[in-house]
């Protein structure tokens, strides 16, 4: 009788989290403006693909992430010493974090080098050990992100068959969000936001800078770049998401542009990738662009443009 009464209790306990877990989450709200703060170091975490076997694997671009990370803290110092530090660090994801295993291209199966549970482990260690960083070298953090498409859940014919948020780009953010609130004392000053939608835009020190990870991106002609335009300028009419961005950051194509000249009085950053490249892409098109994680100064202070201090790491 005993064991029947605790049974009973366990199951209710299951139950409730069954009905918690069903519900959608409530819309979330972005962080507000980090008070005080005329300056932020941007930093767009974009097409690591974690798991991809070609070239130097996912081994090379471990190396090439932390790398960059040390000379982030370096930049940070730097600029310390000039008398122009930065007050936050915007820690974004621009999608596409992790290879997946299968449902993006012919081989890919055949060539990754982790699984998809080992890509989503050495991604989420990779960010936290960014934010550890970060946060000893006494600077808030905001870590946010959206979802690319070798994030998505997939089914056999390759195709997203769930919803727009359960993708491994959001997971893995959120995953971070969850240690990091295990000890509020330690990362009091770090703030997590996921959006609902595929791009979204941030208050960056007074200036509003839009992300998105460029895959949902249709339409237009003569290359990558006008599709861009064209789709940020439809985002603008349809009144959607980044349509207040004076600035927006993609991913997805894997180079670096910076472009003034699409829409006015607005700028337009493509960032380059970590992977280790594509050498079908290279092959078919003869097109190579070297690896980097792309760093740029945000706020007021920078004045009309709201951007300054650009470098790839």
């Amino acid at each position: 009788q005993h064991r029947a009464a605790a049974n009973a209790e366990h199951m209710a306990d299951v139950e409730a989290l069954c009905r918690v877990a069903s519900k959608k989450n409530p819309p979330r709200k972005p962080p507000p403006p980090v008070e005080g703060a005329e300056r932020a170091m941007l930093v767009a975490l974009a097409d690591f693909q974690l798991g991809k076997g070609e070239g130097d694997g996912s081994e090379g671009t471990v190396n090439r992430i932390s790398a960059a990370t040390e000379r982030l803290l370096q930049r940070l110092a730097d600029f310390k010493k000039l008398g122009r530090p930065f007050h936050v660090v915007y820690l974004v994801g621009l999608g596409d974090l992790v290879e997946g295993c299968s449902g993006h291209y012919a081989m890919q199966t055949w060539s990754v080098d982790l699984t998809r549970r080992d890509q989503l482990k050495v991604v989420r260690r990779l960010i936290l050990q960014m934010v550890d960083d970060i946060t000893d070298a006494g600077y808030r953090i905001v870590l946010s992100g959206v979802a690319g498409n070798h994030g998505e859940n997939r089914n056999a014919s390759g195709k997203a068959f769930t919803d727009w948020e359960d993708n491994d780009d959001l997971a893995v953010i959120e995953q971070v969000g969850e240690i990091l609130a295990a000890n509020p004392e330690r990362y009091s000053g770090v703030s997590v936001y996921l959006p609902e939608m595929l791009s979204m835009t941030l208050d960056v020190c007074g200036v509003n800078v839009g992300f998105a990870h460029g895959h949902q991106i249709r339409g237009g002609a003569n290359g990558a770049m006008n599709k861009i335009e064209k789709w940020w300028l439809d985002q603008i009419g349809g009144n959607q998401p980044t349509a207040a961005a004076k600035i927006l950051i993609t991913g997805h194509f894997h180079h670096f542009v910076c472009s003034e000249g699409g829409i006015g009085g607005r700028t337009h950053f493509q960032c380059p990738a970590m992977d280790p490249g594509s050498r079908w892409f290279t092959e078919s098109s003869g097109k190579y662009s070297p690896a980097g994680l792309l760093t740029i100064g945000v706020g007021s202070a920078y004045g009309e443009r709201g951007y300054g201090d650009v470098e790839i790491l």
